[in-house]
């Protein structure tokens, strides 16, 4: 792996649209991660469909106010699977839709010194075409991981997903097929 001196290795799973196994995906490695004795963090950044925030932190409300670039704060908020010692960062209750240019900002800013008390953390951050605000979180990335449904994921789609991260090009390092049962896309 390519990691920084001082900087965990942060990877940031992409799907083209909701639907391709994103979140389960970013769960499945950084469970298995955490089992294996990482300190893993997964931040979900899905705020079209909060899904896992909204499975994981029962105690925070769409409404709570989140200190973007306040570590402490974002660690507060950051709940633990007790089981396996997986931490979880809800971002995507804050909405990043709402979020202007400086908050954004800020936000990686706080995910960055946040990110420092982990070996491993996984950004989910859903459909890329139905929600372009994650975009704003690829600075945070060392690495980008396309997710894409076997049945379901089109070549445009994933084109288009391409052309968004071009950008960032020289840290997209794959992609991910789910539901794959021996097809290709």
């Amino acid at each position: 792996s390519q990691q920084r001196p001082g900087r965990p290795h942060t990877v940031m799973m992409v799907s083209p649209r909701t639907g391709a196994g994103n979140s389960a995906t970013a769960l499945t490695v950084g469970y298995a991660a955490a089992l294996a004795g990482d300190r893993v963090l997964i931040v979900d950044a899905t705020s079209a469909n909060p899904e896992l925030s909204t499975i994981f932190s029962t105690t925070l409300k769409p409404t709570n106010v989140v200190v973007l670039d306040s570590k402490d704060h974002l660690n507060r908020i950051t709940t633990r699977d007790s089981l396996s010692g997986l931490a979880f960062l809800p971002i995507a209750l804050a909405d990043l839709r709402s979020l202007k240019t400086q908050q954004r900002r800020r936000l990686v800013a706080g995910l960055n010194g946040l990110s420092q008390n982990y070996d491993l953390v996984i950004i989910d951050a859903g459909g890329l075409l139905e929600d372009e605000a994650v975009t704003s979180l690829v600075p945070a990335a060392d690495r980008l991981m396309i997710v894409a449904h076997a049945s379901v994921t089109t070549h445009e789609d994933v084109a288009k997903t391409l052309q968004i991260l071009e950008p960032a090009r020289d840290r997209t390092a794959g992609g991910i097929l789910t539901m794959a049962r021996g097809q290709t896309v």
